[in-house]
C-alpha cells in the first residue's frame, strides 16, 4: 500500500473544532476568571500525576520518582488552594520576561558597528517590550485578562479552522 495515509474523520475536526472553539470564546467572556479555572484544572492533574509517581517511585524504589510526585503534589495543590497567588506569579514572570527581552532587544540595537538604520527596529521593538512589561508588572489583573483573550482568541481560531477543515472534508 504505497501513498496511502489516514486522514481524520471529518466528524473528528468537526467536534474538535466546536470545542475548541467554545473554549476559546469562554475564555475571551470570562477572561482571569478562565485563567483561574485552568489553574485549578492543572493544579488536579499535577495532584493525581504526583500521586501516580509517588506510588510508582514507592513501587521500583525510586527516590527520584517519589521526590518529584512530592513536588508536583505540592504544586498543584498550591494551584488549587492559592490560584490568585500562582496567577499572580505567573503574570510577574511573564512581565519580566517582555522586560528582560525588551532590553536585550533595545541593548542588541546599541552593538557597535550597526548604522542607524539598523538600530532603529531593535531599539523600538525594546522599548515596547520594555513598556509593556513594566504596565504588565504594575497592573496584574489586567495582564491576565489580556493573555487570556489572546490565548482565547488564538483557540477559537484555531476551533473555526477545524470546523472549516470538516466541511471541506465531508465535501470531497
Amino acid at each position: 500500500m504505497t501513498g496511502t495515509q489516514e486522514v481524520k474523520s471529518w466528524g473528528d475536526f468537526l467536534v474538535t473544532g466546536v470545542v475548541m472553539a467554545l473554549i476559546g470564546l469562554l475564555m475571551i467572556i470570562f477572561q482571569a476568571e478562565s485563567l483561574d479555572i485552568v489553574l485549578i484544572i492543572f493544579g488536579v492533574l499535577l495532584i493525581i500525576g504526583g500521586a501516580l509517581n509517588v506510588f510508582g517511585g514507592i513501587r521500583y524504589g525510586d527516590n527520584a520518582e517519589i521526590v518529584s510526585g512530592v513536588i508536583q503534589i505540592v504544586l498543584g495543590i498550591a494551584m488549587v488552594i492559592a490560584t490568585n497567588l500562582v496567577s499572580d506569579i505567573l503574570m510577574v514572570v511573564l512581565a519580566i520576561g517582555l522586560i528582560v527581552i525588551g532590553a536585550s532587544n533595545a541593548l542588541g540595537g546599541l552593538k557597535a558597528g550597526l548604522e542607524v538604520k539598523e538600530r532603529i527596529i531593535p531599539i523600538a521593538v525594546g522599548a515596547a517590550f520594555l513598556v509593556v512589561g513594566i504596565v504588565a508588572l504594575f497592573n496584574l489583573n489586567d495582564t491576565a485578562d489580556i493573555v487570556m483573550i489572546v490565548i482565547g482568541a488564538v483557540t477559537l481560531l484555531g476551533g473555526l479552522l477545524d470546523i472549516y477543515s470538516a466541511f471541506k472534508l465531508k465535501t470531497l
